[in-house]
Parts: C-alpha cells; sequence; structure tokens
C-alpha cells in the first residue's frame, strides 16, 4: 500500500508530528484572502464559511483535529502557497515559497497518508486529495 502511495503522490519523509507544522494564527486572514480571490472561483471544493471556522478551531488547539481535517488543512495550505508569488511568501509568511512550498507538500502529503486516502469514503478527505493535486499542478 505505501508503494501505491508514493505512486500517486510522491515520496516524501515522514513527519510524525503535524500539529507543529500549522501556520501562525495572524497569517490567517492573508491566506484567507488568497484562496477566496484566486483559488475558490475557479475550483468549489470547500464551503469557505464552514472551513474557515474549522480552520481557526484547528489553530487553536492543533493536536486534537481529525484525520480528515488535518489533510484538508495542510492541503489548503499547499494549495495557496502554490498560488502566492515569492514576494507574498516573504512579507505574509517570512519565507521564500520553494521552503513554503516542499513543507506544506510533505505535511499534506503525510497527512493524506495519516487520512488513508486511497481506501477512504470521507467526503473530507476526498476534498483534501482534490485540493493536494491543485496545489501539486
Amino acid at each position: 500500500m505505501a508503494e501505491q502511495n508514493g505512486l500517486l503522490l510522491g515520496n516524501y519523509p515522514r513527519i510524525e508530528n503535524l500539529a507543529n507544522l500549522h501556520i501562525p494564527v495572524h497569517v490567517l486572514p492573508a491566506l484567507q484572502d488568497a484562496y477566496a480571490d484566486r483559488i475558490d472561483p475557479l475550483m468549489k471544493v470547500l464551503h469557505l464559511p464552514t472551513f474557515w471556522r474549522s480552520l481557526a478551531d484547528v489553530l487553536q488547539n492543533p493536536s486534537n483535529v481529525s484525520k480528515s481535517l488535518e489533510a484538508l488543512v495542510f492541503s489548503f495550505y499547499l494549495a495557496t502557497v502554490s498560488i502566492l508569488e515569492e514576494s507574498e511568501c516573504l512579507s505574509v509568511l517570512g519565507n521564500r515559497k520553494l521552503l513554503l512550498y516542499t513543507r506544506y507538500r510533505c505535511a499534506a502529503h503525510q497527512a493524506l497518508l495519516n487520512a488513508g486516502f486511497l481506501s477512504t469514503s470521507s467526503p473530507m478527505t476526498l476534498q483534501a486529495y482534490a485540493l493536494f493535486m491543485v496545489g501539486s499542478l
């Protein structure tokens, strides 16, 4: 099964603790705006008001989150970082785009594996996989 996952998502080192990789709370509005302006009009994967509430809850308590929601959040980070310009990454997130992209691609990959994306019927995990694919283009 792990080999099949690698074929679909690529091979990355295992991340044991994803809770440490969440964005700072003060950055959330900028990412929300970027997603709402640049991704949501092209691909309606999320019900934004519901997802924003869930995301805020995750950032308040990142170690107590379902595997499906964790996969969705990290896929959201990946998709959003992928559409930001280098200057936006530096000013909003304080790091270079390539570093952020690599960080969140690895984290989203691990979160999808943790959520069992190949064998799930969870709509949230499938939404996460769709966002992962958007962020990976």
